[in-house]
């Protein structure tokens, strides 16, 4: 049986696992779709503080693919998709066939439609090639802004600090991490923040990058302008649009079972392609990784007859707050004092006319 496996985090690398335990005889072809092996995106803060080297990204080393049988494909651009006929077009014409496939991501992140988002000092966390231009732009960098909405960017915003950066934290809310923190929490970790003197703007997010073909500055909804060169913004999912007229259902991502099927025949979507009813879960990079490889898990055991149904555990966000900082940390930030605005700091260094930087 031949089993395709799209992407390179670790659901690739979990799916494999299964698929090869107890002797599976299948025929794996793992398609990367940015040119590298499986890697895992949690730990793209720990390059920025140079306290990890690249290589404790990567899930595996080269060898563990080549002992389970599995041909990696890294350099060939995937087209498009073709269900009915079960196979995958790259670019280059190549074809691959496929019994079964497993989408774990689609070939680009697709950017948020805003104003100077392709410009140089734009970065997202989706992928590692975006992580490298990031550590490569911080030599340029003073002051980096960052639209925050989960907790690799939460990391992201604590190691450029130490990195000696001025941090500005954004949210479109009045609250930081809705839907993650209570408001007790939020409260805290905005003085957890200003604790590492990392900036925090509530009820504001980035409308346009400004600058002459790289960021200089940004410009808030509000219309206020901030002086940066760095602009990161972490709510990012995959790119769809290769899929578009092909026949599967689709809505915000790919639409599947609690077993991960899609509703084309033999195909299944884990971590930030798939769309749960129920639980309810879009995949997109905010999450973390450990949810696709649950997710590629559940779909493996189905393909291999196991009933199996995923489940999304519940998360102590108070621990996680103990985990990006520390338990003392926490405590104490429990009895500091609370700005009384919510800690919506001004922004002091101002570009003063908007219309000088196009």
């Amino acid at each position: 049986m031949k089993v395709v496996i799209i992407g390179q985090s670790p659901a690739v690398v979990a799916a494999i696992k299964i698929l090869r335990q107890d002797g599976g005889d299948f025929d794996i072809t793992l398609i990367s779709t940015d040119n590298s092996l499986p890697y895992d995106r949690s730990f793209f803060p720990h390059l920025i503080t140079q306290k990890g080297k690249e290589k404790g990204l990567f899930c595996e080393a080269e060898d563990f693919y080549k002992s389970n049988r599995v041909e990696v494909v890294l350099n060939k651009e995937i087209s498009r998709i073709n269900f009915s006929r079960r196979k995958v077009f790259l670019a280059d014409k190549f074809q691959v066939e496929y019994d079964i496939l497993i989408l774990a991501d689609a070939p680009q992140p697709r950017l948020p439609d805003r104003k100077g988002i392709r410009k140089t000092g734009v970065f997202t966390l989706a992928r590692i090639d975006a992580m490298r231009n990031l550590i490569r732009h911080l030599p340029f960098t003073e002051t980096a802004v960052i639209e925050l909405s989960g907790w690799t960017g939460l990391k992201t915003a604590l190691a450029l600090k130490e990195a000696g950066k001025d941090v500005v934290v954004v949210s479109g809310k009045d609250t930081l991490l809705p839907g993650v923190l209570t408001q007790d929490l939020s409260v805290l970790l905005l003085a957890l923040l200003e604790k590492r003197g990392v900036r925090v703007i509530l009820n504001t997010r980035v409308e346009d990058v400004l600058g002459e073909g790289e960021c200089k500055a940004v410009r808030f909804t509000s219309g206020k302008v901030l002086a940066a060169e760095m602009f990161i913004v972490e709510d990012v999912r995959p790119d769809l649009r290769f899929l578009e007229g092909a026949d599967i259902v689709m809505s915000d991502g790919i639409v599947v079972t609690g077993t991960l099927q899609t509703s084309a025949p033999s195909a299944y979507a884990v971590d930030v392609m798939a769309q749960l009813q129920e639980p309810p879960l879009v995949g997109n990079y905010l999450l973390p990784t450990c949810i696709g490889a649950a997710q590629a898990v559940v779909a493996v055991s189905s393909i291999k007859g196991v009933t199996a149904t995923f489940t999304l555990d519940p998360e102590d966000p108070r621990k996680r707050l103990e985990t990006v900082f520390s338990a003392e940390d926490v405590r104490l930030a429990e009895g500091s004092p609370r700005r009384a605005e919510g800690n919506r700091l001004p922004m002091e260094t101002v570009v003063c006319d908007p219309a000088a930087n196009p």
